[in-house]
């Protein structure tokens, strides 16, 4: 597809934008009057760093945390946070942070709003999608000095531009991709896997696409040659400068000194162990039957059933976001689960790494459940029931087999527990886990809220 036939702007378009902006700032004042409580950085040990981190870059000097040297080359929160040190109140100071952490976590609803729009969604669900998105459990992070609140408009802008231009395919689109993808590793390590999942995009759907089965009989030569001329290698390029660009900059600039912690602690433990690797394997399954079961199984699952009607941003997005879903999984079961917790009994599970991906799963799958131009007949639809229902089948195996215990891990450190721990511990409330933050119990409601919605759908 060249990019013809996009959306155009028409009156309504002007007047949803305007409604949006409205729907942002409502929302921003309402997360900050929840986010805004007397602070202590107890549940979360990371806001400790990224604070004293953002002390550290407004007085000039090395960084400490706790004035200690501290090896850390993610710095966008903390650089953001700086300027904000230069105010002596500390009340004052601390409300400031939770305002501005609740501007980013609600700005994000534009970036979302645009993918369901590129997705050519239906007005009406383009709301719906954007209204799940902004009462989702994680929003709730807001409340806290963590990077997640910087990550989550990064994450949604990454998403937007990424497949943008992985449908478009104009340099143009990019250059914001690469961009966005550094603000995201700029951000957070894990941020790394989203150029890594839109360099594996550019070559994975062609080559689903040149080897699909179509009816004809050509030879493997053939279909080798039409993938490897259907990589949008000029958009690969860009892509490739724009990161580049900014990663030898910001190195130059700010981090030619500093050392990554993660480096140091992955030389520790080797994973070329058979026990080792049969561990690993063990995290990865159980962190992406975790994921799944925090986005309500549908987003992730649904789509694979349906893959090869898809119409074709919907099939790129929904790709896109599950090649960096499990990037993202097999990243984090090497990093938590063997270099932290190899030989633990229940995998501990850090799912605010994966919250974000909601936003990049979500429009995919409701632009197509709600796509009334395509026509099916009774055979493709029985056919497509089968394999939905065969997807949820083996996660619901799955789940009984290796997340049958509750899952370890509060939700001081994982928000989206909540939902998991009152499936995995029936006895339980879903606010189980959340007397340690009181706060966190008026979203509660949100996930049971985007649930009757994706049931509705």
């Amino acid at each position: 597809m060249k990019g013809n036939n996009r959306p155009k702007g028409n009156k309504t378009d002007h007047l949803d934008m305007i409604l949006l902006w409205i729907l942002i700032i409502i929302h921003t004042a309402i997360l900050f009057w929840i986010a805004d409580f007397s602070k202590k950085a107890i549940s979360y040990p990371d806001e400790i760093v990224y604070y004293d981190l953002a002390k550290s870059l407004h007085d000039g000097t090395a960084f400490h945390v706790h004035e200690t040297l501290y090896g850390f080359r993610n710095l966008a929160y903390p650089l953001l946070l700086s300027p904000l040190m230069a105010i002596s109140n500390t009340l004052l100071r601390v409300r400031l942070i939770s305002a501005l952490n609740a501007i980013l976590m609600s700005v994000t609803a534009f970036p979302v709003w645009m993918l369901c729009r590129e997705m050519k969604m239906r007005r009406a669900w383009r709301w719906i999608t954007v209204a799940v998105v902004l009462i989702w459990p994680d929003i709730i992070t807001a409340g806290t000095f963590m990077s997640e609140t910087l990550y989550w408009p990064l994450t949604a802008f990454a998403g937007w531009f990424c497949v943008c231009s992985l449908t478009r395919r104009k340099i143009g689109w990019a250059v914001l991709a690469g961009a966005a993808c550094y603000g995201c590793y700029f951000c957070k390590e894990l941020g790394m896997c989203f150029p890594l999942a839109y360099g594996a995009m550019q070559f994975a759907d062609p080559l689903f696409q040149a080897f699909r089965r179509d009816g004809t009989k050509r030879s493997f030569g053939t279909r080798l040659a039409a993938w490897l001329k259907s990589v949008d290698w000029k958009s690969l390029i860009v892509f490739v400068i724009a990161f580049a660009a900014l990663y030898l900059g910001m190195n130059r600039l700010l981090l030619s000194n500093v050392d990554s912690i993660y480096v140091a602690s992955a030389q520790s433990v080797s994973i070329f162990s058979v026990y080792n690797l049969l561990y690993f394997a063990r995290s990865v399954l159980v962190y992406f039957l975790a994921v799944t079961g925090a986005f309500l199984v549908l987003p992730v699952l649904l789509p694979l059933t349906r893959f090869r009607s898809l119409k074709e941003e919907v099939r790129k997005g929904w790709l896109f976001g599950m090649i960096l879903l499990l990037g993202t999984v097999v990243t984090v079961s090497y990093i938590i689960g063997i270099l932290e917790d190899l030989g633990l009994e229940r995998t501990r599970l850090h799912l605010r790494y994966f919250a974000p991906y909601i936003m990049i799963l979500l429009p995919p799958f409701v632009a197509d459940w709600t796509d009334t131009d395509r026509r099916i007949g009774r055979e493709e639809q029985r056919k497509h029931l089968n394999r939905a229902a065969l997807a949820c089948g083996l996660f619901l195996i799955g789940w009984i087999l290796l997340v049958k215990t509750p899952l370890q891990g509060a939700v001081s450190e994982n928000l989206s527990l909540g939902a998991l721990d009152a499936l995995s511990d029936a006895t339980g409330p879903i606010v189980l886990n959340r007397i340690d933050r009181p706060e966190a119990i008026a979203f509660d409601g949100g996930v049971l809220l985007s649930g009757g919605i994706l049931c509705l759908l």
